[in-house]
């Protein structure tokens, strides 16, 4: 298997975990989830177990934004 299918499932992974945050976040508007403690647990997971950068997902999540409009 060609490494590009993995680092392809892994940001599908990543994806899909953002919508589920926003999913399940209450405030109408968050302001990201840098400080979530369930998207730090992820980044801890996705850190350990598949070598991402810690600092890139930490920005990625703080940026992320709940947008009920697309949910």
């Amino acid at each position: 298997m060609s490494r590009a299918k993995p680092v392809r499932l892994l940001r599908h992974m990543l994806l899909s975990a953002l919508l589920l945050a926003g999913v399940s976040s209450t405030a109408s508007t968050h302001p990201g989830f840098g400080d979530d403690p369930q998207a730090g647990r992820f980044i801890d997971e996705m850190v350990q177990r598949h070598g991402f950068d810690r600092q890139w997902l930490t920005g990625l999540f703080a940026q992320a934004q709940r947008r009920d409009d697309i949910l």
